[in-house]
């Protein structure tokens, strides 16, 4: 990619199932700038949809760090009172967790995540799942929290746990970003990257 400029913009069409159209106008957000209107047609080439999205080439390099979370870019189409952008943002970013071949959030596994406070800080967590019967969530097993960013107010979020000791990983996949968090098992990095954070 050379020569570019802030008006190099083209086309992709995608093709197949719902749940494969969004995952993929997600993905591809990661890399270039994309819009997506969130209509689907029927494919005239055979069964499933097909989908048109605007992209413009402004940075050869990924951007998933910069986008924002889920949660942060439906509040951003509400404030616009875009409920279809909405609601896509949501349902996609439901999806691209449930296409991940390591969840749902399994007893043992450790959760390691964070995002930028407005006033410039960093808070994060690390939380490890527990094996608790008695409490039932759709991400899987439930986060105790183990360490948390000294210093820094937790952040609110949308969902609040029914019981205060846990934290519901739905919940955090939404509020931080599928960028900014990461999950280890069995003592291998399955989702995110390890980021270098200066101690003081």
């Amino acid at each position: 990619m050379t020569n570019l400029t802030r008006d190099d913009e083209g086309q992709v069409r995608l093709m197949g199932t719902q749940a494969f159209i969004r995952a993929a106008i997600q993905r591809l957000s990661a890399a270039v700038d994309v819009s997506y209107d969130g209509n689907l047609r029927a494919n005239r080439y055979g069964d499933g949809h097909r989908a048109h999205a605007n992209i413009r080439l402004v940075d050869p390099t990924p951007r998933s760090a910069e986008r924002p979370s889920p949660r942060r870019a439906a509040e951003d189409a509400k404030a616009r009172r875009d409920l279809g952008a909405e609601l896509d943002i949501l349902t996609t970013a439901d999806s691209d967790l449930r296409a991940q071949p390591w969840f749902p959030i399994q007893p043992g596994d450790v959760v390691c995540w964070s995002i930028d406070m407005l006033d410039g800080s960093r808070y994060g967590e690390t939380l490890v799942a527990v094996d608790d019967p008695s409490w039932s969530t759709g991400a899987g097993a439930p986060l105790r929290k183990v360490s948390a960013t000294a210093d820094s107010a937790k952040p609110a979020t949308e969902g609040q746990s029914s019981e205060p000791d846990y934290e519901d990983f739905y919940d955090i996949w939404f509020e931080a970003g599928p960028a900014k968090v990461s999950v280890i098992r069995h003592g291998h990095l399955v989702n995110g990257t390890v980021h270098a954070w200066e101690i003081r």
